[in-house]
């Protein structure tokens, strides 16, 4: 078994490893920052496990004493940024990013944010950027595991640590499997949950069990320490949004973390000794400080202006958190775990369960009046009204086999008249779906909608990274042809969110390409080949059936929350705010629209639609909206105001051109 006793090693590593976190929150170097969670991870199951095998062999182990002293350690630095955060949030955030924030700190305050966070975005998802409490995932995470994980400790306590070897061996590798087997098919719970991530806080655990290597030639500590410290580094400038994290990919920093504390435990290494350096030790007390208010400082200023950061703003606000962090340890952290302050579980308890009651008190009002829209001017509420997404138009694949799709326009003469349109397409086309359904009744139309959220209208591919293992987007895509030909339309309208299938997303993760049917590849190369043969392939089928085709092209994407946007400016008398303009819009999408294009040209029944020339003013920037409220529901999804404000003619003209070939 390991000696347990202070090391300073290990406050070194864990200052490297919350240097890698900030960095890469930061946007200001390693792409794989994200480790560092990881690192802690191991780090934490090792201190935990050497604390409490320490107490018990010397009879002294009380789990109330435990527990006291985690809230001791965790809570009060966490209850005064998730106040502090909830206060700001109150002077900066919509009604509805205010009601998001208050609902994720009622589930901080309950240690399961990571549950809520699983359920309510994504780690890599651009949005996520700006939710000021996403980080507290990792917290509930330790939470919930020092919860149970000494109760098995207690259990295991007159076992021989051949056995208590053997069952940690054994949860780990369950878990491990679990987590590779999760990053495929459910990755948001791969990532957040902790049986997905309890193996590397065991993996940190076992290290207690593990004789020291004294055996051991000095030159193969080195080897092994740096080796490791070699692993950690690499995951966190190799690693990035694309890959598959936790699972196998994990294994890397978590075992280069564990190489680094086991070679280190009998006498430290010229690496060991470069971690106990005096500034990295100071770096690593602070580092749970530190931990906690950098992230909320970021999003609050990434919602401020906007989600590219300046690295002059990224340092700024990392040297605000490390002063902040600073006060915090000193006057939080360091006193309330100064040994005889509220000894036992009894007084930590009722402190925390205070201070809970009182935060989700407060947090639950503002839930309540969802929140607060009152704290704005009428002029700033109209345009902070929340928009949400209406999901009436879609359907399931069962639906389109049964011949049940949503039926928009006038209503049919008789059952057996064929639709004279159909809608087909991703989320982008569910938008249209109110203005296209007022248009085609007064043009005297009646039309279909088909709609399946994250799946483009092209035959032969799917998007393997939005969770769809059994190919769903394919059998759905199917299914529409089908319906097509059963009911004889004539006019088909694809619409879709075009560039992101092929190029990825524009914050640089590659989850939305799409791949081959009976492929899972997702390079962007491979991604442009599936998208033009199955956009022919779909064509040649269009065509074959006599349909005449209308490819509406992609609205401008933007790089800020329009809504958001439009709000402060209105909030703080700023100039009204642009978006993106018509140069970063084609390169953008042109990828995308060449390969429109040239198949469109090689067939007669194909015409396109640019929608894009809508949205530009004389200065060749985007516009974001208006005093009546935002054109867009978030970057890329327009809103019912923007669709009739600026593409409503557009449509009218197309289902005109359609009513008048039917006649």
């Amino acid at each position: 078994m390991v000696e347990f006793r202070y090391r300073p090693d290990i406050d070194g590593l864990r200052a490297v490893a919350v240097g890698m976190v900030v960095l890469f929150h930061a946007g200001l170097g390693f792409s794989g920052g994200f480790v560092g969670v990881d690192v802690f991870f191991v780090i934490s199951g090792f201190l935990i496990t050497g604390l409490i095998t320490t107490a018990q062999q010397a009879d002294t182990f009380r789990l109330s004493d435990f527990w006291g002293r985690r809230i001791r350690r965790i809570i009060p630095a966490a209850s005064l940024v998730c106040s502090v955060s909830l206060a700001i949030g109150w002077l900066l955030l919509l009604p509805e990013d205010l009601d998001r924030l208050a609902e994720s700190l009622i589930a901080q305050q309950a240690m399961c944010s990571n549950v809520y966070f699983w359920q309510n975005t994504g780690y890599f998802d651009g949005e996520s950027e700006t939710m000021p409490l996403l980080h507290t995932w990792s917290l509930a995470v330790e939470e919930q595991f020092y919860l149970g994980f000494p109760l098995l400790l207690m259990a295991l306590r007159r076992s021989s640590n051949r056995i208590i070897v053997g069952t940690f061996l054994t949860l780990i590798a369950g878990s491990l499997l679990l987590s590779e087997w999760g990053v495929r098919q459910h990755p948001n719970a791969a990532f957040f949950l902790l049986p997905s991530r309890a193996w590397e806080l065991l993996l940190g655990a076992i290290l207690v069990y593990c004789p020291k290597p004294l055996r051991l030639r000095r030159a193969w500590l080195e080897f092994g320490a740096w080796g490791g410290f070699a692993m950690v580094i690499a995951a966190g400038v190799f690693y990035g949004a694309a890959t598959k994290f936790p699972g196998m990919a994990a294994l890397v920093p978590c075992l280069g973390t564990f190489a680094v504390i086991y070679f280190n435990s009998s006498s430290s290494t010229s690496l060991g000794r470069m971690l106990s350096n005096r500034m990295l030790v100071f770096f690593g007390l602070i580092s749970y400080s530190l931990y906690l208010w950098h992230w909320p400082m970021l999003a609050f200023l990434r919602y401020r202006v906007g989600i590219e950061l300046s690295p002059w703003q990224s340092g700024g606000t990392i040297m605000a958190s490390l002063a902040l962090a600073v006060v915090s340890w000193k006057f939080v952290e360091m006193p309330m775990r100064k040994s005889g302050l509220w000894p036992g579980l009894k007084k930590p308890a009722l402190g925390a369960v205070g201070s809970a009651i009182v935060m989700i008190g407060v947090a639950f009002a503002i839930d309540h009046q969802q929140g607060c829209p009152w704290r704005y001017p009428e002029n700033v509420r109209i345009l902070a009204a929340p928009m949400t997404a209406s999901r009436k138009f879609e359907s399931r694949i069962a639906d389109v086999r049964s011949g049940r799709l949503p039926v928009i326009g006038a209503k049919r003469e008789a059952d057996n008249t064929p639709p004279d349109f159909i809608v087909w397409g991703d989320s982008h086309a569910m938008v249209l779906g109110d203005c296209m359904d007022s248009l085609a009744s007064h043009c005297g139309l009646t039309g279909v909608i088909a709609v399946r959220l994250a799946t483009i209208p092209v035959v032969d591919v799917w998007r393997p990274g939005d969770s769809d293992p059994s190919g769903d987007a394919l059998k759905w895509n199917d299914a529409v042809l089908e319906f097509i030909r059963q009911e004889n339309i004539r006019h088909v309208i694809l619409v879709g969110r075009w560039a992101v299938n092929i190029e990825g997303r524009p914050d640089g993760t590659m989850d939305s390409l799409i791949a081959r049917r009976g492929s899972a590849t997702t390079s962007r190369e491979e991604a442009r080949a599936a998208f033009r043969d199955g956009l022919s392939h779909t064509f040649d089928e269009l065509e074959s059936m006599g349909a005449a085709i209308r490819v509406l092209k992609q609205v401008p994407v933007q790089t800020i929350n329009p809504q958001r946007a439009l709000v402060r400016s209105a909030s703080w008398g700023l100039e009204v705010p642009k978006g993106v303009s018509l140069s970063e819009h084609r390169a953008r999408q042109q990828n995308a629209n060449d390969i429109i294009d040239q198949l469109a040209a090689e067939r007669p029944a194909v015409t396109t639609l640019d929608l894009a020339e809508a949205f530009f003013d004389r200065s060749g920037h985007s516009r974001l909206g208006n005093h009546a409220g935002s054109f867009y529901r978030d970057c890329d999804h327009l809103s019912d105001h923007g669709v009739n404000e600026l593409i409503r003619p557009y449509l009218l003209r197309l289902l005109t051109e359609i009513g008048s070939t039917a006649e």
